[in-house]
């Protein structure tokens, strides 16, 4: 593919207008330049979309996609996949951010292992004055990459190792896909909303046309725990 992106960054955005600017200026900020920017805008009711517009209209990697109605994250993230056409696949949710380099340090890891999948390490920012020091521990303990590199070569051996092995967690945002794999399962992905375990159902499917996993300790993003 000419001019092919090394990374597309999926956002889905529901009403994130008091976090968005932080979120999309970690985004424009990348010390990777090659990169595209989906910006999924769920049918917000409040700023987001104006916010998104200006980011869209200051720099071409920013791509608004706007929702017809409020379909979910689910549904939201499998529009932005559709229009994607990077090499790999990140995800970012509208009110977290990325570090400056994360894009770089994923692409990097990912081409070095050349795995179909890469999880990256986590930053945890309490967003609320309720979040427990025992929450953010339990959550710490759930986000931590596995260390090393796993190959396999029969279809579920990964989801195995991830859902009943607990070896790594299902979240979708602290890794880095291969695009192809991540379009092509997201094509089994129902067009129906799910407002519980949209994120298990994507990597589900991620994982059944995926055949490894590599991981970093690089902290390169910041979860907003709480909102």
């Amino acid at each position: 593919m000419p001019n092919q992106p090394k990374v597309s960054i999926v956002v889905p955005i529901y009403n994130a207008e008091k976090y968005l600017h932080q979120t999309l200026d970690s985004l424009a900020e990348q010390t990777l330049k090659d990169i595209e920017i989906l910006c999924v805008n769920d049918c917000s009711t409040d700023s987001s979309g104006q916010i998104i517009a200006k980011f869209a209209a200051d720099d071409p990697r920013f791509r608004q996609i706007d929702l017809p109605e409020n379909c979910g994250a689910g549904l939201a993230r499998k529009a932005g996949i559709l229009a994607s056409t990077g090499k790999y696949i990140m995800f970012l949710d509208g009110d977290d951010y990325l570090q400056h380099n994360a894009c770089r340090a994923a692409y990097r890891k990912i081409t070095e292992e050349d795995a179909d999948m890469v999880q990256f390490g986590t930053e945890i920012i309490a967003a609320s004055a309720s979040v427990t020091a025992e929450e953010i521990n339990n959550l710490r303990l759930l986000l931590k990459p596995h260390n090393g590199t796993l190959r396999y070569t029969r279809a579920g051996e990964l989801i195995h190792d991830a859902l009943a092995e607990h070896l790594f967690g299902y979240t979708l945002w602290n890794k880095i896909y291969n695009g192809d794999i991540v379009r092509k399962a997201v094509s089994f992905f129902a067009d129906e909303r799910f407002d519980i375990a949209e994120d298990l159902y994507l990597f589900y499917l991620i994982a059944m046309f995926s055949n490894s996993y590599s991981s970093t300790g690089e902290k390169l993003y910041f979860y907003r725990f709480g909102v």
